[in-house]
Parts: C-alpha cells; structure tokens; sequence
C-alpha cells in the first residue's frame, strides 16, 4: 500500500496563492448521481454522543463526537470546547446549519425552494429565498470559471443517467444545461430552457460544510473535525486524514495534513450509482461518464469550492486539473491514477508529500 504525508508548504508558497492558506472557512465539476435515498434521519436531540474523552491535563478542554444523518449520507463530528457542554452545543449548530442547508437545496426534499425551481420546468420566475439565490449565484459562478464542466443546472443529466437512458436522450438532456440555462435576479430565478433542473450532487455537501464552519465561529468550539460523506472539514487546527485507492473506499492510500480552516474532497468511480456497475462521474457538457483514471483529491479553503472541482477535475483529466490548480490560488489538486500499483501520485506545486516509514 503507497502510504504518503503530505503537507501544505506555506514558506515557498507563490504570494499570490499564499492569500489563500490562510485558515478560512468559509467551483468546477461535474454531475454527481445520487447515491442513494436519503435515510431515516433522527432529530438532533434523538442522536447520542457516541464518545467523550478529555484532552491533555495541560489542556483544559473536552472532546465530543457525534455521528449523524444528512443528505442521505454520515455525518461524523469531531469537537473540542472548554466544557463538554459547549462541544455539544457547538456540535449542535454546526449539525443544524447542514440541515439548514440541506432543507433549502436538497432535490430529495420536494418541499426544498430548488424542488420547486426544478418543478416549475418552464420559463416562469421563481421567487427563491435570499440564501438560496446566493448559494445559486456562488454555484452558477464557478461554472462560468470553469467553461461549465461543473454546472448546477445538469439536473437533466443526472436524471437520464439515472434512468439509464440511451445516448440520444443523455445529449439532449445535456444540452438543457450549460450557459445560460438558469438565471438569477434579485428575488427570483427562472429557467431558459424548459426541462432543466438544479443537481445538488456536486457541491450542495459542500455549501453545508462552509455554514457549518460558520455555525462553529459562533461557538466555544477550539477545534473540530467533520466528515460528511467522505468529504473533510479542519476547523480551528489541521487535521490528517487518508484518501483512499480510487478502486476501493476502504482501502487507504493516502494521508494528508488539512491545514485548518480548510476542506478536502476525492472523486472516484469507486462508488457507482444504484448498485450497478455502471460509473456515476459524468460529464454535464455531453451526458456520458467522463473518463476514468482513478481519482482527484482537491483541498481548498472553500468546501464548496473542494467538492465542485474534485468532481470537474476528475472529468478534465490529470493534465488540465493540475494546470487548473496552478492557474487558481483558491486549490491545491492531488491525482492518484491506477495505472501503477501503488497508484501513481500527481500533485499542485503547493503540496510536498512526505513518505511514511
């Protein structure tokens, strides 16, 4: 097994990507399938700590974690505060900002305002919530950075994969999608191209992590660590973490040193949609699943921005990905292809990897 460090090297930084690793925590990609129906979700006063251990005598603080249910995946949290009661508060808000989130842009909830964009499926406007327009507006703006590789608006896509639709119908359904699919004003959205629809797979974990960062700013919180589905949260101290063989999501291949205030998020084929073998990566401009190599791990200060571009990179390939992290200071890019075992290893300029003994 390929077992490597890597570190953020912060003293050779270029200035104009050194801004950004500074701790903060607040797109490109693809269309995600969804993997699976959300399930039963408990209320938060339903779910239990799962453990409490205090940390060094020298320093007084507790630690709590937590695993919980969200967007049809696991939350799992990690947080130290002064007291133990304050590492379940700060636990609490952060878990009830994703589920904030999760009630305003999942397409699984019907009653969702972006449910109701996506059933209106014509070109009248719908008045959205503010946060809403912004998080469509954050969304929409990565897109146009990226050429529309990442793009909100596959929702299309997305449902004719699912349904295992034939080439033709995987076309057409991509061309609802793209520049100038959904457009936004101060109070509404509406679509251009009837039949389009929002895809929440590719960045809405990632909306949810940066509100729970800012839901933890509120609080006692010293530090915390959150994994929401596979995609990573530092909050106030860095954080090692694996990355697993992009053929296996239980196989470590990888770790890495998160600086805090950041995120991290990998896109591989490992997982497929409905138990099928069929790949869930694909490519918004055509329909069709984009090329597999193995897999893209992208950090970013920015959890949105880690979970658009982990999926756009993937559809890009090695090559553009890492030109795309050397063109952009908002991400570091990790590429692990399967065509050595280990997998072979590409990375941005600001990331040194470190063998393990």
């Amino acid at each position: 097994m390929l077992r490597l460090i890597l570190k953020i090297n912060f003293a050779t930084a270029d200035p104009s990507r050194r801004a950004w690793l500074a701790p903060a925590a607040l797109a490109l990609g693809a269309c995600a399938a969804p993997d699976r129906p959300e399930p039963a979700l408990s209320t938060p006063t339903q779910v239990q700590t799962l453990s409490v251990a205090p940390s060094e005598p020298s320093e007084p603080s507790e630690r709590i974690e937590r695993q919980l249910a969200a967007m049809g995946t696991w939350l799992t949290l990690r947080v130290e505060a002064p007291t133990r009661a304050e590492a379940l508060q700060a636990s609490e808000r952060a878990y009830r900002a994703i589920r904030e989130v999760e009630a305003r842009l999942s397409t699984w909830n019907p009653a969702s305002p972006v449910s109701r964009l996506n059933a209106a499926r014509g070109t009248e406007a719908v008045a959205l919530p503010p946060a809403v327009l912004n998080d469509l507006a954050a969304a929409l703006e990565l897109a146009r950075r990226t050429q529309f590789t990442f793009d909100p608006a596959a929702g299309a896509v997305v449902s004719a994969w699912t349904a295992a639709g034939a080439p033709a119908a995987l076309e057409a359904a991509a061309a609802l999608g793209g520049p100038g699919a959904l457009e936004l004003d101060a109070t509404s959205a509406r679509w251009t191209r009837p039949g389009a629809a929002v895809a929440d797979g590719a960045w809405v974990k990632g909306a949810a992590l940066d509100a729970a960062a800012r839901a933890l700013g509120r609080t006692a919180a010293t530090s915390a660590a959150l994994d929401f589905g596979g995609q990573w949260l530092a909050y106030g101290a860095p954080l090692e973490i694996e990355v697993a063989h992009p053929d296996d999501r239980e196989r470590p291949a990888l770790r890495l040193t998160l600086p805090a205030g950041w995120s991290a998020a990998t896109s591989a084929n490992g997982a497929t949609i409905a138990s099928s073998e069929r790949p869930h990566l694909l490519d918004p401009r055509s329909g069709s699943p984009a090329a597999d190599f193995g897999s893209v791990t992208v950090l970013s200060p920015s959890a949105l921005t880690a979970d658009a571009l982990s999926t756009g990179l993937f559809v890009v390939g090695p090559r553009a990905a890492l030109a795309f992290a050397a063109a952009n200071a908002d991400c570091e890019v990790l590429i692990l292809e399967r065509s050595s075992d280990p997998p072979h290893l590409q990375h941005s300029a600001d990331v040194s990897p470190e063998a393990l003994p």
